[in-house]
């Protein structure tokens, strides 16, 4: 009794559109995956501060400061955001800032690439979709700065988080929403089914819940696995297995795919066809499709973003008691751990220095532990300072709302993979990898051997043509 959501034109839609995919030539060879390092163009064109003619700039002005801060989160998440700005701005007297969602990230990055700078925001919160465009553009001021300068104080932050936005030993943007794979659950669903939390823990486990939930009738499906490269990218770092040479392209450029080399791509793709084959499996390449059918009880575990927390919780609107739970690990890798993803707060150069500094108050309003504590509450964001565990507030939150949050912001700070695959093809990847579990969907006696096959020649390709244009 398989349901199917999805079809290829959709998935691949949606994929390019998480990943930055579509729109113009530039966006479509260089977006997703920032991470591919700074070019000699970026280096040369990413500005520092000069702060004193901010401060001065700052002091002639005639009233408050007005900063402009775009984002690319919904629902709960955006209402936590527009709490945060209102509570900055309430915090003191110089500036003013205005929060603008602008959909999602794709969306948001076209239409920051094509504005003029007058037009541009003064701070954009961006995912990994964005990178490579915003490093090459170099419109925005590198936040290393004001981190080696003293401005801001990463001390309590997780070295593990930080080191994924870095390059070089640089960090370009700020974290700010932070995240990792869950799987979400209905605990009276698993408790009718006599499942425990605990057996999720590795793929075997998962795939055997799923099956109890649905053989026993406590719910039509036992569980579904997003249609999301990027979560199959965190199962094979989980494996100790990187996507591309370079060392995973944080040792200078990738000039390769190594995923296809190392059995990690080909080990992630038979799981996902394995699981996706069975009667008890939910199948869909869109996750709001899996919110509302986990909020009518219609599957009984799923496994996306573990910052949606709060947009779920929304939806399922206490018919039952939501909870989750860390990623399932590869079986034979038990002991592998997931890697901090999630999106940055970009400084814009939109030349008036002044709205920098300004930008730089918010990101250390930000920073704070209540701060912090009240934003990951409020939109299900993993912390990102590390004494926040320490917080009353957020160890009630633990003990009694969602206890296995603990457990994923455990195996994060445990974690020394250092953040995802840094190359300029990482949308392309993205959407060929997408391409291919469809293709294996509509046609079995296509072979995870020849999809891995055709996803690395193809994005080999595409690797090659981004490191000679750019």
């Amino acid at each position: 009794m398989k349901r199917r959501v999805w079809n290829a034109a959709g998935m691949v839609l949606g994929i390019c559109l998480i990943c930055g995919c579509g729109g113009s030539e530039k966006t479509e060879t260089g977006t997703a995956g920032a991470e591919t390092g700074k070019t000699e163009t970026a280096e040369a064109a990413q500005k520092e501060l000069d702060v004193s003619k901010a401060e001065e700039a700052a002091k002639q002005a005639s009233g408050p400061i007005e900063l402009t801060f775009w984002y690319s989160l919904g629902g709960a998440s955006s209402d936590a955001i527009q709490e945060l700005v209102a509570e900055f701005n309430e915090s003191q007297d110089r500036y003013v800032m205005t929060a603008e969602y602008q959909g999602k990230y794709g969306d948001a990055l076209l239409k920051f690439m094509s504005s003029p700078d007058d037009q541009r925001p003064d701070v954009l919160h961006m995912n990994e979709s964005g990178t490579s465009t915003l490093l090459d553009a170099g419109a925005y001021y590198p936040v290393q700065q004001f981190i080696d300068d003293g401005s801001l104080d990463i001390s309590e932050y997780m070295e593990n988080v930080l080191n994924a936005y870095r390059y070089e030993d640089k960090m370009y943007a700020f974290p700010f929403s932070i995240t990792v794979p869950a799987v979400y659950y209905n605990q009276e669903v698993l408790e009718k089914a006599g499942v425990e939390p605990d057996e999720l823990a590795t793929y075997s486990g998962f795939k055997a819940a799923c099956e109890k939930i649905s053989s026993s009738g406590a719910a039509p499906y036992g569980g579904c696995i997003v249609q999301d490269t990027w979560i199959y990218e965190q199962l094979m770092a989980s494996m100790g297995l990187p996507v591309v040479d370079a060392d995973n392209g944080r040792d200078g450029r990738a000039t390769k795919l190594v995923a296809d080399e190392n059995g990690g791509l080909g080990a992630v793709l038979s799981v996902i066809r394995d699981f996706n084959s069975q009667d008890y499996s939910f199948v869909s390449s869109q996750a709001p499709d899996v919110r509302t059918a986990f909020a009518n009880q219609e599957v009984a575990m799923y496994i996306e973003t573990a910052g949606n927390f709060g947009v779920t919780n929304e939806i399922v609107a206490g018919a039952f008691t939501m909870q989750q739970a860390p990623l399932f690990t590869m079986d034979g890798y038990e002991d592998g751990l997931p890697y901090a993803s999630g999106a940055t707060l970009w400084i814009i150069d939109r030349g008036a220095d002044e709205k920098a500094l300004g930008v730089i108050e918010f990101i250390k309003f930000f920073m704070l532990q209540e701060k912090q504590v009240e934003f990951s509450l409020r939109s299900g964001y993993l912390p990102i300072r590390a004494d926040v565990m320490e917080n009353p507030q957020y160890k009630d939150y633990i003990a009694n709302v969602n206890p296995g949050s603990w457990k994923i912001v455990e195996k994060v700070m445990n974690s020394t993979w250092p953040g995802g695959a840094l190359f300029g093809s990482l949308g392309e990847f993205r959407r060929n990898v997408a391409s291919q579990v469809v293709a294996m969907a509509e046609d079995p006696s296509i072979t995870v051997e020849t999809a891995v096959e055709q996803i690395a020649r193809d994005t080999n390709e595409q690797i090659e043509l981004y490191n000679l244009s750019n």
